[in-house]
């Protein structure tokens, strides 16, 4: 029996060291791991930052362009609204001409406010898909951790039970051997040994504490990575949020700037339509004084007539009269000039038209009565001289 105590106790401790060496292995493989999620949740988190950087790069460039399409579109608005009441019939041919550029503005403006959403809706898509990845690996990592955590814990208990049946051995081997100096030697010697195993656990449960705390704190980074994700994707959120509040706000300028486009338009058009009225009237006026002027003409031209018929009547009276002829003659000479003055009144009159018109109409009965009269004078001092003869 003595001699098989110490070939049992080398057995122990041979046993002891071979599962401390697995600990050790396996508290290796479990900061390698550890070493390995911390990298990949750093990538992740640059990732993350770098997509989220890009996006509030393009937003804001995306706000830039839709800020200096607005700003382009009023200033257009305002110079059509300066333009609304125009100087020269023009005008309105102008104005026109400028709406269809409007209107390409308001539709690339709409187009860029599509482009922001189908933006943002890629951005909160790849959110959520590196949302579904870390906590994918979250999963992953913390069903590893747990299945390290349970095997070193059964370890250490296996371990601990390894020892506490080795000082049950060895108390049982000093009990044995308490007469015999060669067992006492070897169980002094066994005892160092279980001292320095002892030593040996107590280290290897200080590299165990330390990496449960080291566990710990990568749980720690964990969850501030988790916050800080949690705080970037609000922050996209409400990004989000005021793009969607930007993007009312200006299909609501679009709109009033569109309604004020349609009022203006209808306004040039009403213009428009206007001045073709004016024009319609004012050409109806030419047509109505080019008659009045023709009838002007054709009375001017009968009275022409008349008046070469009075004046070759005359000549056929001065033939067969004496001094009265010649006292008739300076009659119808002073008759003559006042149907010339008549004539040069009628052409003043066909000038000025309305009140000289009318003047001229009376001044040619005038001369009527009196070329009437004459006429009758003749006839009656033609009777007298054949009375005389």
């Amino acid at each position: 029996m003595a001699p098989e105590a110490p070939e049992e106790a080398s057995v122990g401790e041979e046993d002891t060291l071979e599962r401390l060496a697995q600990t050790e292995q396996l508290v290796v493989q479990l900061k390698e791991i550890i070493r390995e999620r911390e990298g990949q949740l750093a990538s992740t988190q640059r990732q993350l930052k770098e997509e989220k950087e890009a996006g509030d790069v393009r937003l804001t460039k995306l706000k830039l362009q839709a800020k200096a399409r607005m700003a382009a579109l009023n200033k257009q608005i305002t110079e059509l609204k300066g333009q609304e009441a125009p100087s020269s019939p023009q005008s309105p041919d102008s104005s026109l001409t400028m709406a269809p550029g409007v209107e390409e503005e308001l539709q690339q403006l709409k187009l860029r406010l599509q482009e922001e959403e189908s933006v943002s809706r890629t951005l909160r898509e790849q959110l959520e898909a590196s949302e579904q990845r870390l906590e994918q690996k979250d999963e992953g990592h913390t069903v590893q951790l747990q299945v390290l955590q349970a095997v070193v814990c059964e370890k250490d208990m296996r371990f601990q039970e390894q020892i506490q049946k080795h000082e049950e051995e060895l108390l049982r081997v000093t009990e044995q051997a308490q007469n015999n100096t060669e067992l006492q030697q070897a169980l002094g010697a066994a005892q160092r040994r279980s001292e320095e195993l002892e030593e040996t656990v107590r280290s290897r449960s200080q590299v165990l504490e330390m990496l449960q705390q080291e566990l710990i704190n990568a749980d720690q980074q964990k969850q501030i990575l988790t916050a800080q994700f949690r705080q970037m994707e609000q922050e996209l959120t409400e990004a989000a949020k005021r793009r969607e509040e930007e993007r009312r706000q200006w299909a609501q300028e679009a709109g009033g700037a569109e309604a004020e486009l349609a009022a203006l338009r209808e306004r040039l058009q009403a213009a428009e339509r206007e001045k073709e009225e004016v024009i319609r009237k004012e050409r109806e006026a030419e047509a109505g004084m080019g008659l009045e002027l023709t009838a002007l003409n054709e009375r001017l031209q009968a009275a022409e007539r008349e008046k070469e018929e009075m004046i070759r009547k005359e000549r056929e009276a001065e033939a067969g009269m004496g001094l009265e002829l010649a006292a008739l003659n300076e009659r119808l000479q002073a008759a003559e000039r006042e149907k010339e003055e008549m004539i040069r009144r009628e052409q003043e009159a066909e000038t000025g038209m309305g009140l000289e018109l009318a003047a001229l109409k009376e001044r040619l009965e005038a001369a009527e009565r009196e070329k009437e009269e004459v006429i009758r004078k003749e006839q009656e001092a033609e009777a007298g001289m054949g009375l005389e003869s």
